[in-house]
Order: C-alpha cells, then sequence, then structure tokens
C-alpha cells in the first residue's frame, strides 16, 4: 500500500514537471491534419469505430490515425480492438511500462484527440507525453494539455463530431 502510494506522488511529480516543460512542437500555423491520435477512455465510450469513420471524413487514411484506450475498470486488455492501458501500466516517476503505449508516444500527430470525461493520472501522463500539434478535449478535460475543448460529454458524440469539424474548419485545418 505504500509502495503504490509512492509510485503514484513519483508519477504525479513527473507530470508536474511535464507540464512546465516547454512544449517543442508548434501550437501556430494552419497545416492540414495529415495525422490524428485519440486518447479514449473506454469505460465512458468504447464506439472506436466512430473515430475511424471520423478519420476518413477528414480525409485520412487508416496509416495516419492511431487510438489508443485506458480502462480503470477492465483488467482484461485483450477484450479490446486497440492498445488498451491502465494505471498499473504506469511506473515509478511516470515511465510507460506498455509497449503499444510507448510505440503511440514515439510518433508525431497533427491532431491528438482526448475523448475523456473523467481525468486519471494514467490518462494525463499520456496525453501531456504524447507529441502532438493541436490537442482537443471534451468535457471539463484538463486545459493545462488541451488547445481546444468542446464542451459535450463523452456519450453525446453526435452533438462533439460537428463540433469539432467546425472548429477544424474554421482553423483552417481541413
Amino acid at each position: 500500500m505504500l509502495l503504490k502510494k509512492l509510485k503514484e506522488i513519483s508519477a504525479q511529480k513527473a507530470l508536474k514537471k511535464a507540464l512546465n516543460q516547454e512544449n517543442s512542437y508548434s501550437k501556430t500555423g494552419n497545416e492540414k491534419i495529415k495525422s490524428f491520435a485519440c486518447i479514449l477512455n473506454v469505460d465512458e465510450f468504447n464506439h472506436m469505430e466512430v473515430f475511424e469513420e471520423l478519420a476518413k471524413e477528414i480525409g485520412l487514411r487508416q496509416d495516419q490515425f492511431k487510438i489508443v484506450g485506458f480502462s480503470a475498470l477492465n483488467t482484461d486488455m485483450s477484450n479490446y480492438s486497440i492498445p488498451v492501458f491502465s494505471a498499473k501500466d504506469i511506473g515509478w516517476n511516470g515511465t510507460i511500462e506498455n509497449g503499444d503505449i510507448n510505440e503511440f508516444l514515439s510518433k508525431e500527430y497533427d491532431l491528438l484527440l482526448n475523448y475523456y470525461e473523467t481525468p486519471s493520472l494514467a490518462l494525463s501522463l499520456v496525453s501531456i507525453s504524447t507529441k502532438a500539434k493541436l490537442r482537443v478535449g471534451i468535457h471539463q478535460n484538463n486545459e493545462i494539455y488541451n488547445d481546444i475543448i468542446l464542451k459535450v460529454k463523452a456519450s453525446e458524440y453526435l452533438k462533439f463530431k460537428p463540433e469539432l469539424i467546425k472548429y477544424l474548419s474554421i482553423l483552417n485545418r481541413i
């Protein structure tokens, strides 16, 4: 129990440090979106196919789109068609100990969608560690690491999609 708490404190310090560091990715410019990533809490919304359709709608091929999931409830991650991580995948000093997630983090994305309502330390660490030029969150996601926050719940995807497309069009990204 004590080791678990110490590990959590260590990971929180790593998150604060990452938030305080200057992001090396430019947040300016009107570059078109050529790559899209989504971090999804599968406990809140598990319809991954809608994000694949969204990627196609904004003109991306399947190889230009990546989605990863987080679950605090399910211990069997093999039930999902996407890579899924949990709080157990966060090691000392906020290191991520999941090969699929590390592969996800090794790539650069033009758009990162943080599609979850309930923040957690693991979700925050993966989100802030993702190299993205534009970050979009939903509901009350942390404003520190999102450029745009759309005030919709995870279950309200049908409201979310047109709003996202509208803002990406305004920003001349699609």
